[in-house]
This record gives structure tokens, sequence and C-alpha cells, in this order.
């Protein structure tokens, strides 16, 4: 499976023509979250009935520097990988079922918490045979810009 990136702000998942075989997964769009409208605290779902179930966490540098982020089931979070120069953002690829069982017991369940104490986001993945869904477990509708959206007419 690949994933990648067709426009800003939008990623996609799947197996592509040339993959051959790839029997794990199935195209999915996802929209993502601008870093302006990250949280520091999140509930989400995973569904434990498709083949795996992973996490991307992407966290921002503040102040003082990277937070720790926990998912409530796991502790704090370990693999973070920079993105770009490393100096601003920072990504961590969580797996927490593959084959119906669980990376760790204790996330075995369908719903789950992760907070920090600065703004972090998470994209949600699901796949399975012939079958995949993804979203962002959230964010705020804050503002980002000064722009002013004029109605034609």
């Amino acid at each position: 499976m690949r994933c990648w990136w067709p426009t800003p702000g939008a990623a996609q998942a799947g197996c592509l023509q040339t993959d051959a075989p790839c029997l794990l997964g199935d195209d999915d769009w996802v929209v993502l979250v601008p870093p302006p409208q990250y949280l520091r605290a999140y509930s989400f779902f995973v569904d434990p009935t498709y083949g795996t179930s992973t996490l991307v966490v992407v966290r921002r540098a503040g102040s003082t520097g990277f937070a720790e982020v926990t998912l409530e089931c796991m502790g704090p979070l370990g693999g973070w990988q920079p993105i770009g120069s490393g100096d601003r953002f920072e990504y961590a690829h969580l797996e927490l079922y593959r084959g119906g069982v669980g990376t760790v017991p204790a996330c075995e369940t369908s719903q789950h918490r992760a907070s920090s104490d600065e703004d972090f986001g998470i994209v949600v993945w699901g796949t399975d045979h012939a079958a995949s869904y993804g979203y962002p477990a959230g964010g705020t509708l804050r503002s980002i810009n000064e722009v002013d959206v004029i109605p034609a007419g």
C-alpha cells in the first residue's frame, strides 16, 4: 500500500494498479487538518474488525520545543520522525491492530483518547481486504486567516 498527497491538504492511501498483488486496503481520501486547527486532546474510534488500525500523529514545536503526546492506552508516544528540516514538525506512525491482534493489549478497544500540553493532529487509518477508511480525529473551526468571502451577485 502507498500513501501520497495529490493536492495540498489532502492525503490518499490505497493500491495502485502497478502494486499488484495488493490485497490490503483500497483508495480512500482524507482531508488533512491544517496545523492552526490542531487540538490538545482528542477522543476517537478505530474499527477493530478491520485487518489493521493505525494512527499518524503530527506534533509541532511550541515555545519550549516538542511536547510529549500521550495515547491513553499506550502512554507517551515514541518513534518521532522529522518532517522537512525537523525543527517545526514531527510525526509518529502507530499500529494499534494487525490481523485482529492489538499491538499493545490495552489498546485493543475501539475508543481511544490522546492528549498533550501543545497542539497536535491525528489521522486514523484502517485497512482490510479491498477496504479502507481514514479520517482526522478532530480539529477546531477557529479562523486561521483574514480572508473575507464576498458572495457573488
